[in-house]
C-alpha cells in the first residue's frame, strides 16, 4: 500500500523514462543515505538522476555517478548563501557510487522558447548572481546549459544546479568529448540560445578553466 501511495505522488516528468544501460548505476527502490529511489528522470552514459523521497515523503532529486567532483569545492558550495544556486542537501559514496541529493524542482529546467522579457528579467539576473557567488569562491561551473538551469517554484527566477563538472578557477577541466569545440562566452551562449529558443545544450557551452563568462 505504501508503494502504491508513493507511486501516485511521482511527478509526470519522471514517469515512463527507461534506464537503458547495460550496467545500471542505481535501481528502483534502492537507498542512498536516507533517501529512497522511486523513478529515473535522466540516464546518460556517465550518470543517473532519480526522483527520490525521504522517510517523510519529501521529494528530492538524487544524482549518481561513478566519478565525483572535488569534495572540497562541493563543501565550499554548501557554505554559499545564494538563492540562485541549487542547494546540495547531501552527498557521499555508497558501494562505490558517488551520489548527490538536491531539492526537486517541480517546474523543471529551461525549455521551449523564452521571451526576451523572461531572459532579461528572470533568467540572466539569477544566472549572473549564481556565477558571481561561484567565481567569488574560486569555483568554475563549466557546464552551463538549459538542462542545468531550473525554474524556482514561482517561476520568478532560476536556480543553477549540477556541480559534476566544477573545477578550481584557473585550472582547465579537459573536455575529452569535444576537444576541438571553440569555447563560447556566456554572452555568446545567451544570444545564440535566444535565437534557437534554448533548444540545444551546445549553444550554452561555457568557457572552461578561467571563467564561465
Amino acid at each position: 500500500a505504501a508503494a502504491d501511495s508513493t507511486q501516485n505522488t511521482i511527478p509526470s516528468v519522471c514517469c515512463g523514462i527507461s534506464a537503458q544501460r547495460k550496467v545500471p548505476i542505481l535501481h528502483r527502490g534502492g537507498v542512498l543515505g536516507e533517501f529512497r529511489l522511486v523513478s529515473p528522470m535522466s540516464v546518460t552514459g556517465v550518470s543517473e538522476v532519480w526522483f527520490a523521497v525521504d522517510g517523510y515523503g519529501e521529494q528530492y532529486a538524487a544524482k549518481a555517478a561513478r566519478l565525483h567532483p572535488d569534495r572540497e569545492l562541493l563543501e565550499r558550495i554548501r557554505l554559499l548563501d545564494c538563492k540562485n544556486l541549487m542547494e546540495l542537501i547531501d552527498c557521499g559514496e555508497e558501494e562505490g557510487v558517488w551520489y548527490e541529493i538536491y531539492p526537486y524542482y517541480k517546474n523543471g529546467c529551461l525549455s521551449g522558447v523564452l521571451s526576451e522579457e523572461q531572459i532579461r528579467e528572470k533568467v540572466l539576473p539569477g544566472l549572473i548572481n549564481a556565477l558571481e557567488h561561484l567565481h567569488g569562491s574560486g569555483i568554475i561551473h563549466n557546464d552551463i546549459k538549459p538542462e542545468n538551469i531550473f525554474w524556482d517554484d514561482g517561476f520568478g527566477s532560476v536556480v543553477l544546479g549540477d556541480y559534476s563538472c566544477i573545477s578550481r578557477k584557473g585550472r582547465s577541466r579537459q573536455d575529452t568529448r569535444f576537444p576541438m569545440r571553440r569555447r563560447r562566452s556566456c554572452w555568446e551562449m545567451c544570444v545564440k540560445a535566444r535565437r534557437t529558443g534554448f533548444r540545444r545544450g551546445s549553444h550554452w557551452q561555457s568557457c572552461r578553466g578561467e571563467t564561465d563568462w
